[in-house]
């Protein structure tokens, strides 16, 4: 690992406080045990071999697990680091800091928080999760989850919804279901492109012969896109587990839509290994449990009268 993060012995020696002939030692009897070569050697330094590439994760993983060993014999229990994209930030993270009781714990003589949390893309979240810098990630299932060669445990959690959103007095929006070819006929302001959600409406007009929407607005956060709708005429799209709120309180209506937005599950994916750590399996447990009650919401909010826009 050193020598990867350095690029050469020489600097990894350094960096490490030992002799360079000491360490290279060291990586020849790694490469003759693993029968691998596990970096290419040139003039600009070191680089890791397709081999090397595929060892260097596990051992982050292993150098995690070993910490963990540390902190058990130090009766200090490890830090968790965990990934999460900004939809579960707003919906999840909530219920587990709000019911995982080792937070509400006095800090006592620690000098790390026990959890800590990234936010950030699925596509990014996965590979510093491959990569083993992040114990688990809660993000949407990525394809290589269902062919992975490093083998990711990847564990559904539950459905998120896009609802199409409006002011709560919008003044056309007010009866049946809307046909989805009828809304480019409206001013609009979406997430960013690139972002899960705009793509899955921009494929659904394709799909019918519409042009993709061009919005007045684009924005990073569904907070700012939420907050010029439920003032303006604009249309837009957001969680449908964050917007209940503005709906309850009248500031915004969701738009009962022919044919729906598909839902995308939310998926925990971490290395089967660290689950063997008694600290990590109960923090897994904690957002399995997360993931159990946002399904019954939403089993709840379909089961209860719409506040969608109908006749």
């Amino acid at each position: 690992m050193a020598i990867a993060d350095a690029g050469s012995v020489h600097r990894a020696a350094q960096q490490l406080g030992m002799p360079q002939p000491a360490l290279s030692r060291q990586l020849a009897e790694a490469e003759r045990l693993l029968e691998v070569r596990l970096f290419d050697r040139s003039s600009h330094g070191m680089a890791p071999t397709s081999a090397g590439k595929a060892v260097l994760p596990r051992c982050q993983l292993l150098l995690r697990l070993l910490g963990g060993i540390r902190n058990i014999g130090q009766q200090r229990r490890p830090q968790i680091l965990l990934g999460c994209v900004q939809r579960s930030m707003q919906t999840m993270m909530p219920i587990v800091l709000g019911r995982w009781q080792p937070l509400h714990e006095p800090l006592g003589t620690r000098e790390e928080p026990l959890l800590r949390v990234l936010e950030g893309d699925s596509l990014s979240l996965w590979h510093l999760l491959l990569d083993g810098k992040l114990d688990f990630a809660v993000l949407r299932e990525q394809p290589q989850a269902r062919a992975n060669p490093q083998a990711l445990l990847v564990q559904h959690l539950y459905d998120d919804h896009t609802a199409i959103i409006c002011a709560g007095d919008h003044p056309v929006l007010r009866s049946g279901e809307v046909p989805l070819e009828r809304l480019p006929d409206f001013g609009w302001a979406l997430p960013q492109v690139g972002r899960t959600s705009r793509a899955i409406l921009d494929r659904m007009l394709a799909d019918r012969g519409c042009a993709p929407i061009q919005p007045v607005i684009e924005a990073r956060s569904f907070e700012s896109l939420i907050d010029v709708v439920a003032s303006t005429r604009l249309l837009s799209i957001a969680p449908a587990m964050v917007v209940q709120k503005y709906v309850k309180a009248g500031k915004l209506r969701t738009i009962a839509v022919r044919p729906a937005l598909p839902a995308t599950p939310i998926s925990l994916a971490c290395h089967p290994e660290i689950l063997e750590d008694p600290w990590m399996e109960t923090f897994r447990s904690e957002l399995h449990q997360a993931g159990v009650r946002l399904r019954q919401a939403a089993r709840s909010r379909r089961a209860a009268p719409s506040q969608a826009v109908r006749g």
